[in-house]
């Protein structure tokens, strides 16, 4: 009787070298994820992202000519003094007293070339700082101001309080936004919704409130 054929079959261990290879491609793909995960803790969202939620007749501060730039941060600036004396008198001061109080941008200025002349419009609960420009190459800058109703409204959370919304000393949650237009003109009324007459409205952004 013929014995049975043996097969030997050789198992050879894959190679060091492979291995050694593909563990670092893994490793690297790794260490790739976590890299852009902590960038974008760091980093936060991006200024596309902030422009892409913006609607039509809204701009970015940042896409401001320096000059302008400087004239609405000096705006925030003259609408903190402004906020603090309504606070502490019951009223809006008028740009004549925020001017004799050295309040920028109310105050004469020699760094300002436009010359703006300041006026104060009210009706009802809204309210407008309106700056014209002696020179008509010049925006004209609106700061709208929004008290909410004197009676039934209810006490605004702090959380609430963003680029558009500032309380007052009294805890009234106030409506604030700034606004230009390629347009100057001497005003003449309340502006309720500016981008309806050719405003565009300037988002100063994550900022501290004055």
């Amino acid at each position: 009787m013929a014995e049975p054929q043996v097969r030997t079959v050789e198992v050879v261990p894959p190679s060091r070298t492979r291995e050694g290879v593909n563990v670092a491609l893994a490793s690297g793909a790794i260490l790739l994820v976590a890299l852009y995960a902590i960038l974008l803790r760091v980093s936060g969202p991006s200024a596309d992202a902030g422009k892409a939620d913006a609607l039509p007749f809204q701009m970015s501060f940042q896409d401001l000519p320096s000059d302008e730039q400087r004239m609405f941060r000096e705006l925030s600036e003259g609408f903190g003094e402004a906020r603090r004396i309504r606070g502490a008198e019951g009223q809006w001061p008028s740009p004549e007293r925020l001017s004799r109080d050295q309040i920028p941008p109310f105050a004469p200025d020699a760094i300002d070339h436009a010359g703006y002349r300041w006026t104060l419009l009210r009706d009802g609960l809204v309210l407008n700082y309106c700056g014209t420009p002696a020179q008509a190459a010049n925006p004209e800058l609106l700061l709208l101001v929004q008290e909410p109703p004197s009676v039934g409204a209810e006490q605004p959370n702090a959380a609430l309080v963003d680029q558009e919304h500032v309380l007052l000393p009294d805890g009234k949650l106030l409506h604030v936004t700034y606004w230009k237009r390629q347009k100057p003109g001497a005003p003449t009324e309340v502006q309720f919704r500016p981008e309806v007459d050719g405003w565009t409205q300037v988002r100063l952004g994550s900022r501290e409130t004055p």
